[in-house]
C-alpha cells in the first residue's frame, strides 16, 4: 500500500488489494481524518496493513471443508430437509478437499463445470453451490475473509418445463430391476402416492389409516386423500421408525433404471408418473389433480393439461362440418343463381 493526497479534498488515502486479488481504496473519510500529518497518515497505513495481514493469515489456514463445517453447524442444521443438505455437503466437500475458502469463488466456478459434465440436474447443482456460499458467508463473519465472495458464486439457469414420466411398462421394469425390497416398496409407494421427497421424510405410519394417506404437505397444508392397494402393502414393507436415507435410496434407485435401460429419469420423476397417469385415466379433473398433488396454484397443474382426455373432442369437427354444410348451401345457391340466369 502507499499513501496518497487526494488533489480535491487534500486529505489522505491509501489503495490495497484484498485476499481475492482484487484493488480496493481506503478513503479519507472512513481511515484518514482530515488535518493529520503525512507522518500520521503513514502510521494509519501500517495499523491497516497489519489488519489485512491478520485477515490473510487467518484465510490461508481455513478451508473450503472448515468453512463449510461451520455452515452446517450454526445454520443448516435448523432447516428443513438437513439430510438432504447435507448428503449434498458430502459432494461438495469430496471435490473441493484440502482447497482453500480465499479461493472459492474460481474454485466454485470449477465445481459448477463438473458438476454440468457429470450430467447432474441444474436444481442439484444449484442447491450444492449454495452450500458453498454459506461457507464464503460464514467466512467473512468469522474475518477467514475480508469480502462475502457469497455473490461471486453463481448459479447455473433452471428450466422448470421438465415433465418426465414412466410408461406402465417402465415402471414394471424399474420395479422388477430392482433388488433392494424396502427400496422396491418406496419406489412403488411413492409412485402410487405423488409424495414429494421431503413429505416422505415427515411421513409416519399413522399417517396411513383406513385406507387413506394424509401428507404433510408444502408450508404446513395437509392433504388427505384415498390410496390404492398396491401402495397399502407397499407401505407395510417401509420401516418408518427408520427411514432409508435419500442417498441409498437413489443408489438403489439408480441401478434398477439403469438395468431396466431407463434413460433420463430421477427419483421426483415418480411424482410427475403420478400425476400423468391420473390424468390420463379420465375421470380426474384438472381441480381434483391439484388437490391431490398438492399444488398451491393451478398454473403448476397446467403442465398435465395435456394428457387429460378432453371432452371437446367433437367440437372442432362438428364447427368443421358447420362450415360444409354452410359452403354446401352456397354452392347450391350458386347454382340455383346460376341456373336463374341460364
Amino acid at each position: 500500500m502507499s499513501v496518497t493526497k487526494n488533489a480535491k479534498t487534500g486529505r489522505y488515502q491509501c489503495r490495497f488489494y484484498d485476499p481475492a486479488g482484487n484493488e480496493k481504496q481506503y478513503t479519507s473519510k472512513k481511515y484518514f481524518p482530515s488535518g493529520i500529518t503525512k507522518r500520521e497518515a503513514e502510521k494509519i497505513e501500517r495499523a491497516l496493513v497489519d489488519s489485512i495481514k491478520e485477515v490473510q493469515d487467518r484465510s490461508s489456514e481455513k478451508s473450503i471443508e472448515f468453512c463449510i463445517s461451520l455452515y452446517m453447524d450454526e445454520y443448516a442444521k435448523s432447516l428443513e430437509g438437513y439430510k438432504t443438505i447435507e448428503s449434498h455437503a458430502k459432494q461438495v466437500t469430496n471435490y473441493l478437499d484440502g482447497e482453500l475458502i480465499n479461493d472459492v469463488t474460481s474454485l466454485a466456478a470449477e465445481f459448477r463445470g463438473s458438476q454440468l459434465r457429470d450430467g447432474k440436474a441444474a436444481s442439484t447443482i444449484n442447491k450444492r453451490l449454495s452450500i458453498i456460499r454459506g461457507a464464503a458467508t460464514i467466512a467473512h463473519e468469522y474475518g477467514y475473509t475480508e469480502g462475502n465472495f457469497n455473490s461471486t458464486i453463481k448459479n447455473v439457469p433452471v428450466r422448470n418445463s421438465r415433465s418426465r414420466w414412466l410408461t406402465k411398462n417402465q415402471y414394471k421394469e424399474l420395479i422388477k430391476h430392482c433388488d433392494n425390497e424396502e427400496a422396491r416398496s418406496i419406489i412403488i409407494f411413492r409412485t402410487m402416492t405423488g409424495i414429494r421427497n421431503k413429505e416422505m421424510e415427515r411421513l409416519q405410519r399413522s399417517d396411513i389409516s383406513k385406507g387413506s394417506l394424509t401428507i404433510d404437505g408444502k408450508n404446513g397444508k395437509f392433504r388427505t386423500f384415498k390410496i390404492n392397494k398396491e401402495a397399502l402393502e407397499a407401505a407395510m414393507l417401509i420401516n418408518f421408525k427408520n427411514k432409508m436415507s435419500y442417498d441409498v435410496l437413489h443408489g438403489h434407485f439408480n441401478n434398477a433404471a439403469k438395468k431396466a435401460k431407463i434413460l433420463d429419469i430421477n427419483l421426483h420423476d415418480l411424482r410427475h408418473t403420478f400425476a400423468s397417469w391420473l390424468a390420463q385415466d379420465g375421470d380426474c379433473t384438472l381441480h381434483q389433480l391439484q388437490q391431490v398433488m398438492g399444488h398451491s396454484t393451478i398454473n403448476m397443474t397446467l403442465k398435465y393439461a395435456h394428457l387429460i382426455p378432453s371432452s371437446l373432442d367433437g367440437i372442432a369437427s362438428s364447427l368443421s362440418a358447420y362450415i360444409a354444410d354452410d359452403d354446401d348451401d352456397k354452392m347450391a345457391k350458386a347454382k340455383d343463381n346460376l341456373q336463374l340466369v341460364e
